[in-house]
């Protein structure tokens, strides 16, 4: 097991060593007995593919890049050292944001997903104002707004619509980097449900079952209200758990879609000889 002594960075002026060792799950060796500083590959892997790189994200230096790690052994004490290596290329601003394609929902409606959310000393929110133009960009931040807009459309039956951000970026006034960010959008057409199947209950009667769920023929499709069908469901204590995540089924045709739930009984009662 090889145990990590020390980790430092090359390359980087904007944050200290200690802060990019606060973005990673790799750790190095500490005082107390929990910090053992194991090596594991697989996480330090994703420390440099993802969790550096989103951090830099969050702070408006998107064109980061990991230049290389090492992995020093001393034959001694067999404990390590690495040292990696980072360009941090350089912090971009908000330029202009906007929104293209939508009709269902209106554009200033999906640009406050997009926000900046104020608070007070005490940690809570008092207010939030749209991102203005000259803020630090926030990569993080943005991709957290697309996931929302994303399920804001599923859950009123746009199963196949399609939010992209599109990143351009350019230079400001006085010669600054700017990205300007605008979401694309495709909706499509909105789903309607068309059946919903339960399968592998023998002694439940279905009537039960279908009594916890808020899902419908006839509704407009919602992951909210499937979630919400899944865990009332799997609430009523009588099937084996986790349930299986329910089958969604679409006809592009029709725009429709079935939904399966499937259950297992748990085994009760006792046997006659």
């Amino acid at each position: 097991r090889l145990a990590i002594a020390e980790i430092r960075f090359e390359g980087n002026e904007a944050f200290t060593d200690e802060e990019l060792r606060e973005a990673m799950q790799t750790r190095q060796e500490g005082f107390f007995w929990f910090r053992q500083g194991r090596f594991d590959r697989n996480t330090f892997q994703q420390d440099l593919l993802q969790r550096l790189p989103e951090f830099y994200g969050a702070h408006g230096y998107i064109d980061f890049t990991v230049v290389s790690d090492t992995l020093e052994i001393d034959p001694v004490s067999g404990k390590a050292r690495l040292t990696i290596t980072v360009d941090e290329g350089e912090q971009y601003r908000l330029g202009e944001f906007a929104v293209q394609g939508a009709q269902y929902f209106p554009t200033q409606q999906l640009e406050q997903m997009f926000v900046t959310q104020s608070r007070s000393v005490l940690g809570l929110p008092f207010g939030s104002d749209r991102r203005q133009r000259g803020q630090i960009f926030d990569q993080a931040a943005l991709a957290d707004a697309t996931v929302r807009v994303q399920q804001l459309y599923r859950n009123n039956g746009y199963l196949a619509a399609q939010v992209e951000p599109i990143i351009q970026r350019t230079r400001g006034p006085d010669g600054e980097p700017v990205v300007d960010v605008t979401w694309q959008i495709r909706e499509g057409s909105p789903f309607f449900i068309n059946r919903v199947i339960i399968e592998g209950n023998t002694y439940t009667h279905e009537s039960v079952i279908r009594d916890q769920l808020v899902v419908l023929p006839g509704d407009l499709y919602s992951d909210d209200r499937l979630i919400q069908s899944y865990r009332s469901l799997s609430a009523l204590g009588f099937f084996e758990t986790p349930l299986p995540e329910p089958d969604i089924i679409p006809d592009l045709l029709s725009g429709t879609v079935d939904v399966v739930f499937r259950v297992k009984e748990k085994q009760t009662g006792s046997i006659n000889f």
